[in-house]
């Protein structure tokens, strides 16, 4: 599926952080639904929202050796899918 090639590129992104991080060189999650949820225990949604916020939470990203003429750019889409895993959080009352 969509959503198991982008786990397995961002895995791949974490191990082998680029020098500077470029907007093309971030394993984007695929649009859509974002948690990609349905059919899955309340448990595994859980921990699913809690690593989606770990991973895309603004301030993780702005330590990072971002590509400067980009940095605005990648802020601003990961500040977006942060939003979106926050959506997803609160429809699922967590």
């Amino acid at each position: 599926s969509k959503w198991e090639a982008h786990m397995q590129a961002f895995a791949a992104f974490e191990r082998n952080m680029p020098e500077v991080i470029d907007l093309h060189s971030i394993p984007w999650p695929p649009e859509g639904d974002l948690i990609n949820l349905a059919g899955t225990r309340e448990e595994d949604q859980k921990k699913r929202l809690k690593d989606l916020v770990r991973r895309w939470h603004p301030d993780k990203w702005e330590g990072r050796a971002l590509n400067p003429a980009k940095r605005d750019k990648i802020l601003s889409k990961v500040t977006s899918i942060f939003q979106r895993v926050e959506t997803e959080k609160k429809k699922l009352g967590l």
